[in-house]
């Protein structure tokens, strides 16, 4: 990656407003380097336009946001990178919550289906809770299993399969001629509760 000689470094004075406020109405500092990214095939430099972001709030933090688009204003950068959030957390969720990551393939083919397999089946669970499962009390529920999360105002994604797998398992025991529950499901519904209370 290249330096940027011709920037000024200078500190700026604590009273004065950072360029890119909402205050100043501004728009973000952008700047199109060249980079030269690593690796094979690597001999005609890119050029990319990076976007400097910083949060105001307390607990800020600075982001700098990576273009190939020269052409795209810096509120356009921002506004992608936006766009793109809801993807990143819902690919994260189906990686750490519904065992996406876990996966373990051998074949090409095998790798090409599980995956989006198991992202059809994440969509499935929100749809599913979205339009069925969704109850006003499971938050406070959530929170009644969980007391440190007080700022918790909408279920997560695990609260959403906790609840679908409770719903699976009580399925499970309402047939139309009931017997009663064996001890092996009596074990696999403690077990279920178990797993969603952690």
């Amino acid at each position: 990656m290249t330096s940027f000689p011709d920037w000024q470094t200078s500190p700026r004075p604590p009273s004065s407003p950072r360029p890119w406020s909402t205050a100043t109405g501004a728009p973000p500092p952008s700047r199109p380097p060249s980079w030269t990214p690593c690796g094979t095939g690597c001999s005609v430099p890119q050029q990319v336009r990076v976007v400097l972001v910083r949060d105001k709030a307390r607990a800020g933090y600075d982001i700098a946001l990576v273009s190939t688009d020269l052409a795209a204003t810096p509120a356009r950068v921002i506004e992608r990178y936006a766009a793109r959030w809801s993807i990143e957390v819902a690919i994260e969720d189906a990686k750490q919550t519904t065992g996406v990551g876990q996966a373990r393939n051998r074949l090409a083919t095998a790798v090409e289906r599980t995956v989006p397999f198991g992202l059809v089946i994440s969509s499935l669970a929100i749809c599913w809770y979205a339009t069925t499962g969704y109850h006003p009390d499971d938050v406070t529920a959530a929170r009644e299993l969980a007391p440190w999360y007080r700022n918790k105002a909408q279920p997560s994604v695990a609260d959403m399969l906790a609840k679908l797998r409770r719903v699976i398992i009580a399925a499970q025991f309402q047939h139309a001629d009931p017997q009663p529950a064996t001890p092996n499901e009596i074990n696999i519904l403690r077990m279920a509760w178990e797993n969603a209370a952690a």
